[in-house]
């Protein structure tokens, strides 16, 4: 069986990204053509680096300082090959061209270099946008090929003055430990801090302050604290609380809660086994990695097929009925 690691990515409209990625003066990047088409024109432009109409570089910018003070950002590349794309659904290979192998020599260890790869499957279907990153040995964690992605696709988005967030998904279960490990210390915040509101199915569970976020091109935050000291009532049963949680957890996004008695904030993205696996058999696996154009058509429903248990929050309702 092969897991893959599930992502959500997102666009959001920045101002300061030019000289950061490029180089280039903000004064001279091009301004993105309103917010109303962000989703459709991102997507679009996202979607020529999947289908080849673009040459696509996968590398990873890093910023460093120099003893003076100075900042420098350092490109690291990595090799990448859309295997093949199709109305959305696309399959990649990630390279890692810096991976070292040790071998046994004349009983002397000798050391190799090794370019082992994962493959990346990318939902980018209008109101999805999800990664599945194969978990393997080619990276020391789905995480780091994440990186790798996120800022290889900003660096091509930066023109256009938006950037991607590729964050791992987790389980709404994760807040609710949490929420039962603390309970008896008493909890007297908690805050959500939900993306840039461009997700169709977070905007369906946050409801109106998407709205007044998007507006005003904001970040919505929910903060609920106690307003007498006594702890707050945490329910699971509770609806619209629930449907906070979920839109985090499916976002990637973190949850602050504080405690009583400690003075530092629980970060809930740092609670252990904070991934969300699918598992797809080795069968299949084979099957959809074959890029002859004749099996285009059974490679896509197979994909979709694999891809379509990430539900969004309509979807998953609708299943449950």
């Amino acid at each position: 069986m092969a897991a893959f690691a599930i992502y959500t990515y997102k666009f959001r409209d920045v101002e300061n990204v030019g000289g950061l990625f490029l180089g280039i003066p903000d004064e001279d990047m091009t301004p993105l053509v309103s917010l109303q088409d962000k989703q459709n024109f991102v997507q679009s432009i996202f979607k020529d680096d999947l289908d080849g109409k673009r040459p696509f570089e996968c590398a990873r910018t890093e910023e460093q300082k120099n003893a003076d003070g100075k900042k420098t950002h350092n490109r690291t590349k990595y090799g990448c090959k859309v295997v093949w794309e199709k109305s959305g659904l696309a399959l990649l290979m990630v390279s890692n061209p810096y991976a070292k192998i040790t071998r046994h020599q004349k009983f002397q260890k000798i050391k190799e270099q090794d370019e082992p790869w994962c493959h990346v499957l990318i939902d980018n279907r209008y109101g999805r946008e999800f990664m599945a990153i194969e978990k393997n040995t080619a990276f020391n964690s789905p995480d780091t090929v994440a990186s790798i992605l996120e800022s290889s696709f900003r660096a091509r988005l930066a023109p256009h003055k938006v950037v991607m967030d590729i964050k791992n998904q987790y389980e709404p279960d994760a807040f609710w430990d949490v929420v039962e490990q603390y309970r008896p210390f008493g909890i007297s915040e908690v805050s959500f801090k939900f993306a840039a509101p461009n997700h169709p199915w977070s905007t369906e569970l946050i409801g109106a302050i998407s709205d007044a976020a998007r507006s005003m091109k904001a970040r919505p935050t929910t903060i609920f604290s106690s307003p007498d000291g006594d702890p707050i009532e945490l329910n699971k049963e509770d609806e619209q609380l629930s449907k906070y949680v979920q839109v985090c957890a499916m976002e990637g996004e973190d949850i602050l809660v504080k405690v009583k008695g400690i003075r530092s904030r629980i970060h809930i993205i740092d609670a252990k086994d904070k991934y969300v696996f699918k598992q797809m058999s080795d069968e299949t696996f084979r099957y959809i990695l074959n890029a002859d154009p004749e099996l285009f058509d059974e490679n896509f429903e197979a994909l979709a097929a694999f891809l379509n248990q990430i539900r969004t929050s309509k979807e998953a309702k609708e299943a449950e009925e």
